[in-house]
């Protein structure tokens, strides 16, 4: 069978290369299972698309398309000439969804849409939010759902909606295995001395990600012992937590990239103690994920995501 994967989110920060896409993993997940899977982006319009094959009946294709903001319109003529026999749409509270569904129906084609949220953490659009969250629930309606998260699906029944919990995949092909090895080798990239324990984040910089809450957290630590925190994640709020950092006289105990490539990313998780998530309303957590693959214990406030991936007490703390 041969499943396209719209992905129809415009996002930087889910850029190829600097980000464990959740549309990759499932790909993965599904030409594992002997189907063809084609993950089908949407890039603005004047960037220079590009094409990857991932081997095993798997790709991702570049589709350029007309943009507002973070939602992507598909083209539904570049879709209809990949000749899918299934579709699946990470929707949420994406402008397109209810035209792929109808475009899906009139054709018979079987169509899952996944959603991690129905709630928008953008400042300012909260009027668009709730017409959007309106037109897609009643499109939902409609279609089969997956929910990323028990809290998705709790909030998706009380809107009348029926989902199905599927957890976000995640493509371990970029990560490295962990070993001892590997360890000091991440330590030694960030700089760390032998004893010197690391806290690490990884995030955008907004403020729905909290990341001006490490500050106090880390003149805490080192009340005790000499923390240092290593992290990676730009944003709006980068200059303002720079300034917050230094004005602590934490400068010489933080360092900070602005992004990490995939393949790179073992150098964080591997060389942390431990992964703090500030976000309390963080939807799955990709990081959390990455971080449990190494073995890093996670610290995360409440929130949906945390409360289902982690096991408190025994992968980290809620």
């Amino acid at each position: 069978m041969r499943i396209v994967l719209v992905a129809p989110a415009v996002n930087t920060g889910a850029e190829r290369g600097f980000y464990n896409r959740q549309e990759v993993g499932l790909a993965r997940g599904l030409a594992q299972l002997g189907h063809e899977a084609i993950v089908l982006k949407v890039v603005p319009r004047g960037r220079n698309p590009e094409s990857e094959d991932l081997g095993d009946n798997c790709q991702i294709i570049d589709v350029p398309a007309r943009t507002i903001g973070s939602h992507g319109f598909v083209d539904l003529r570049r879709l209809e000439s990949m000749r899918p026999d299934a579709v699946v749409l990470f929707a949420d509270l994406q402008l397109c969804v209810p035209g792929v569904g109808r475009w899906c129906r009139q054709r018979g084609l079987p169509f899952v849409e996944v959603v991690g949220t129905i709630d928008s953490n953008r400042e300012g659009r909260a009027m668009l939010a709730r017409w959007t969250r309106w037109r897609n629930l009643r499109e939902f309606r409609r279609s089969q759902v997956v929910a990323k998260t028990p809290a998705v699906a709790e909030t998706l029944a009380g809107n009348g909606v029926s989902a199905t919990i599927v957890p976000v995949g995640l493509d371990i092909t970029v990560l490295p295995r962990a070993d001892t090895e590997l360890r000091q080798k991440a330590r030694n990239s960030w700089g760390a001395l032998p004893k010197e324990p690391i806290l690490g984040f990884v995030g955008n910089l907004a403020p729905y990600k909290a990341p001006l809450g490490l500050v106090p957290i880390l003149l805490e630590l080192r009340k005790e012992a000499p923390w240092k925190l290593v992290m990676v994640g730009d944003g709006p709020l980068a200059g303002e937590f720079d300034s917050a950092i230094e004005s602590a006289g934490l400068s010489d105990w933080v360092t900070r990239k602005s992004r990490m490539p995939n393949e790179e990313m073992w150098q964080l998780y591997e060389a942390a103690d431990v992964l703090v998530n500030l976000n309390p309303g963080e939807i799955f957590g990709m990081a959390i994920v990455e971080s449990m693959f190494y073995g890093t214990p996670v610290v995360a406030v409440e929130a949906p995501g945390p409360r289902f991936i982690l096991r408190d007490g025994f992968d980290g703390r809620i």
